[in-house]
């Protein structure tokens, strides 16, 4: 799992910001669903049930929120 800023997500991968895609390791990834900030463990538990399943996924930090992006299936 990763855990980026927004920051680095939008200067560093391939997006397709109409869509809201983007592109890591040959993996598309759509963004999901956010939480507050101080709900980060919520956040922490999907990102563990996406691994559990075998699907690629990060976790962005933004400056109030936590969002989810994971693999397109």
């Amino acid at each position: 799992m990763l855990i980026i800023t927004e920051k680095e997500l939008k200067q560093k991968f391939l997006s397709d910001s109409e869509n809201n895609l983007i592109q890591i390791q040959s993996n598309n990834l759509k963004e999901g669903v956010s939480f507050a900030k101080k709900l980060k463990g919520a956040a922490l538990d999907l990102v563990k049930e996406y691994l559990d399943n075998n699907r690629f996924c990060l976790l962005v930090e933004n400056d109030s929120y936590w969002t989810i992006w994971h693999e397109l299936i």
